[in-house]
């Protein structure tokens, strides 16, 4: 082989490996581009303006294939149960094709300014999207009566349990300075008997709390009932 053979040899080796070496570092960045799918959706936010209470209703999100490799929604939830996703392709959605799902609202007890997330989950990169649906109900009167009702009802009930643990508590504080000053080994019968009465009223805000009772660190719940300690 002559001097001059041997250096084109030579250079057609230098240029085959860094033609090898270019394209071994182009390929990461084209499975970045085009490795994954890519959902862009013609509307994420969609409003449906102001409703009736008890009305359902319904729209449908179109989203495009915007990636080089086939899109796979494996699921659509929401944010509540009364937003319902369906109709989502379980075939794959080839690059450049548009495919659509539906999202149906009801607004049932669902009062006022509402506001839906709606989490597509799928093969892009990121692996969920986000699209959301808004509107204002404008309250049934007869309903938005009881919600007021009950409203007013949970918060008198709230406020008879703070008020007969206060009492439980303060009967169980006393009952224990009772003891404390050893007033039950008095033979002074008022007094007896103001502290049986004491007993029977704090038995009774107890036994009336239920569960509520174990808060009360100085009561005790066995077979016999509930008892001061």
């Amino acid at each position: 082989m002559t001097k001059i053979s041997k250096v084109t040899l030579a250079v057609i080796i230098s240029l085959i490996v860094l033609n090898l070496q270019a394209q071994i570092q182009k390929q990461p960045n084209e499975l970045s581009v085009e490795g994954y799918p890519e959902i862009t959706f013609k509307e994420k936010t969609h409003n449906f303006g102001t409703i009736k209470e008890g009305e359902v209703v319904e729209t449908i999100f179109e989203f495009t294939n915007t990636g080089g490799v086939p899109l796979i929604v494996s699921k659509i939830k929401a944010s509540c149960g009364c937003t319902v996703p369906s109709g989502w392709s379980k075939e794959p959605i080839q690059a450049g094709e548009t495919s659509t799902f539906s999202v149906k609202f009801d607004s049932k007890n669902k009062p006022h300014q509402q506001s839906k997330t709606i989490v597509v989950h799928s093969n892009t990169k990121k692996g969920i999207d986000y699209v959301k649906i808004q509107l204002l109900v404008t309250p049934d009167p007869d309903m938005e009566a009881i919600r007021v009702e009950k409203a007013k009802q949970r918060k008198e009930h709230y406020r008879m349990q703070k008020e007969k643990a206060a009492t439980a508590q303060h009967l169980s504080d006393k009952n224990k300075e009772i003891k404390k000053s050893g007033l039950e080994q008095t033979d002074k019968v008022d007094e007896r008997i103001a502290l049986e009465k004491d007993r029977k009223k704090a038995i009774e805000a107890i036994e009336s709390l239920g569960e509520a009772a174990y808060v009360i660190g100085e009561v005790k719940t066995g077979d016999k009932g509930v008892e001061l300690c």
